[in-house]
């Protein structure tokens, strides 16, 4: 629908086949990137809006029309296992894969102003100033080939230090660094993920915009406050126009149910890994 109090989740996640050592790039959005005013022209001249960077922390998207165009990834084992996923899902798309209906339709790779992007249907066309949730889903978000990666990192050590400073040790205290094996798990130790399987990483509404870096949701764990976090995603009584807060709850209920009904019928789910960093669908599977 469209006016007050409507709202958009966003459900994305890194993908990467058993077989292979690197994790690849988002598996599905349910809505992508808040729309911002014109950044740049096509070919023609018609003008393309820049997408939000700050939510999901994906820099340099874009949208026009009916489209949505994700930058295309820097690294080439990532690039490859996002674009060989995009097109299998366009394939099992036509064999009715159930798994499909909820992954935005992929029409190839583009370029725009010199740079390459992944050409997607833009799911957030319907919806006016829409409000946008970032889930990680899983109960963990790092792949076992990533706990080889022994780099120390400066930048990682900065960002625990703000979130946490108590659960690093001496020995990292005095390297000031972490490595990203360590990273993740501290983050996924401190939130909901290993104990309910989720957590939330970022919000956006026209009045209000947390991310895990610039608010306490890095520390959401217990289920309440999981709740109490969901809860203040939704529209107040006063901001809905035909509808309530409650049957907006139903619906993103209906949604995630549906979602997880399609995941466990699926033989591309059940087939392939879907973890790294950014979240995974809820599945027995996980």
């Amino acid at each position: 629908g469209r006016g007050k109090g409507t709202r958009a989740a966003s459900y994305s996640s890194d993908q990467g086949e058993k077989s292979s050592v690197a994790p690849s790039g988002p598996l599905m959005k349910v809505a992508q990137e808040t729309i911002l005013p014109k950044n740049g022209t096509d070919s023609n001249g018609a003008a393309f809006a820049s997408s939000s960077n700050s939510v999901f922390g994906h820099a340099g998207n874009k949208a026009k029309g009916e489209y949505f165009y994700k930058l295309k990834p820097s690294g080439a084992d990532r690039f490859e296992n996002e674009r060989r996923l995009l097109e299998l899902l366009v394939a099992r798309r036509r064999e009715g894969d159930p798994m499909t209906p909820y992954a935005p339709e992929y029409h190839g790779l583009v370029e725009i102003e010199g740079q390459q992007y992944f050409q997607m249907q833009h799911l957030l066309r319907q919806f006016e100033g829409p409000n946008i949730m970032d889930i990680k889903m899983g109960v963990r978000c790092y792949t076992e080939s990533e706990l080889l990666i022994t780099k120390p990192r400066n930048d990682l050590f900065k960002k625990m230090v703000r979130m946490r400073s108590d659960l690093l040790t001496p020995e990292e205290m005095e390297a000031q660094a972490i490595t990203k094996a360590r990273w993740m798990m501290l983050r996924d130790c401190i939130s909901s993920t290993q104990t309910l399987g989720f957590r939330v990483d970022a919000m956006m509404a026209s009045d209000m915009h947390k991310t895990a870096f610039n608010s306490d949701l890095f520390r959401i764990r217990e289920e309440s406050e999981v709740v109490d976090v969901l809860r203040s995603f939704l529209p107040r009584t006063a901001e809905c126009e035909g509808c309530t807060p409650r049957s907006i709850t139903a619906a993103l209920i209906k949604r995630l149910e549906d979602i997880h009904e399609g995941l466990c019928r699926s033989e591309v789910f059940a087939q392939h890994e879907f973890i790294g960093s950014p979240p995974p669908p809820p599945s027995p599977r996980r």
